[in-house]
């Protein structure tokens, strides 16, 4: 006979059990999450002691209710000097804040009320709802006073909200003197403490560019005329632009930088301008270094000194490029072969090179090598029959390669290169001086 075997139970899962599983998941990693997040001793004490403050901030009797907010600005200003993370008491106030601003509401105007209110402008920092401004209005509303002792990040947080509401303002024509006191107090905090980028925003979004200038010291000033090019750079108008780059050469003009004012007067194509930092300036050779920073840029401008106006027109560019050169001992002319030294390469089976190709590329070289200096070893020498080792382009690239030898060396290169101008041979012709311009 056949034995009858038990039956064994399979487990299988039910229908949604993964999901299930998931959610079981959920709930035990959010009880894992508010365990991590229980209050420490000290926490839990602070926090009590901020909601028993809340609770006494609406007593009726006003000596209770100053003492306790005099107690709560105390608290968030030893918490606020340092803004890593948001503050504990910001963080324990959060839910009373509706609570808070209904009293105010409710309150008589008054001493208490505008204290009531510098508060509540600290707290809507972080818990009021974005572009509603709120820090801003209860800073108008309140004693106005001590703006600045509630540290960098109210600063920031205010400074963006007054520049939205002067823009409204001035788009609807209201008076906005309130929001300029604000930020006569600000500027200077933050130009004090090297937060010169936030002031100079500031300034620019109420159209107050020009008060960098007075309020700018000499640590700070070379930041923010940088500052203030990069703006120029990125100006909404043309106009803004140019009273930017105003702005920074006054600052280098005050503080006595005339290189760099000279160069943002250059940028501003201004020849008044240029002529008064001349004028401001009294080192000669300072004077000197501005006059090649002109004939760099090739800007007209009429000198009454003969040596400024010799160096600013570029006569003697030729010269100063080779005494340079002399002093640091780079006027001997070089080979192409130094330049490519083939000396030090392995000897191996020579390729098959053409020879007018390997010349042009040689040609190339020797004019880059040895460019300004007037002279060299293939071209400028006596007799030399170089240029008729190359072919048809080559020989005009050749002669045109004299260009450069003899860059800015008018009396040295033009008898040079000028014979090739009457030159039978199209190549060369081409290669040389452009003819002269003949009358109409």
């Amino acid at each position: 006979m056949v034995q009858e075997k038990d039956a064994v139970a399979i487990p299988v899962p039910a229908e949604g059990g993964e999901k299930k599983t998931k959610k079981e998941e959920k709930k035990t990693s959010k009880k894992d999450k508010e365990k991590n997040e229980e209050l420490s001793e000290e926490d839990r004490e602070k926090k009590e002691q901020l909601e028993l403050l809340v609770q006494r901030a609406q007593d009726p009797d006003a000596g209770v209710a100053k003492l306790a907010l005099e107690t709560v600005a105390k608290e968030l200003k030893s918490s606020t000097s340092s803004m890593t993370s948001v503050p504990k008491p910001l963080k324990f106030l959060r839910p009373h804040y509706t609570t808070l601003t209904d009293h105010y509401e409710k309150m008589a105007s008054g001493d208490l009320k505008r204290f009531f209110a510098d508060i509540l402008s600290i707290l809507s920092t972080t818990m009021s709802k974005e572009g509603s401004r709120s820090s801003l209005k209860y800073r108008l509303e309140g004693t106005k006073e001590g703006l600045t002792s509630w540290g960098h990040e109210y600063i920031r947080n205010i400074s963006g909200d007054i520049a939205a509401e002067y823009r409204e303002r001035s788009e609807k024509g209201t008076d906005v003197k309130d929001l300029i006191d604000l930020v006569d107090e600000i500027v200077p905090f933050n130009m004090k403490h090297n937060a010169e980028v936030d002031a100079i925003d500031l300034l620019c979004e109420v159209d107050r560019a020009q008060m960098i200038q007075s309020i700018c010291e000499e640590p700070s000033f070379q930041r923010a005329c940088l500052y203030l090019q990069g703006l120029a750079n990125f100006a909404a108008t043309q106009a803004d632009k140019v009273l930017y780059l105003k702005v920074a050469c006054n600052l280098y003009l005050k503080y006595k930088e005339y290189p760099n004012a000279l160069r943002m007067a250059l940028k501003l194509n201004d020849s008044k301008l240029v002529a008064e930092v001349f004028s401001s300036c009294e080192e000669r050779i300072v004077q000197k270094q501005m006059a090649f920073i002109i004939s760099r840029r090739k800007f007209s401008l009429d000198f009454e000194d003969d040596e400024l106006k010799e160096i600013a027109s570029g006569e003697q560019l030729s010269k100063h490029f080779i005494n340079l050169a002399k002093e640091l001992d780079v006027l001997e002319p070089k080979l192409p072969e130094q330049i490519y030294k083939s000396h030090l390469e392995e000897k191996r089976a020579p390729a098959a090179i053409d020879s007018a190709k390997q010349n042009l590329a040689a040609s190339f070289v020797n004019a880059f090598v040895n460019a300004g200096f007037c002279k060299d070893e293939l071209m400028t020498v006596q007799d030399s029959k170089w240029v008729y080792k190359n072919k048809d382009m080559g020989m005009m690239s050749t002669v045109g390669s004299l260009g450069a030898l003899l860059l800015w060396g008018i009396d040295e290169g033009l008898p040079q290169i000028d014979k090739y101008q009457w030159s039978s041979d199209p190549h060369l012709k081409a290669g040389g001086p452009p003819p002269p311009r003949q009358g109409p």
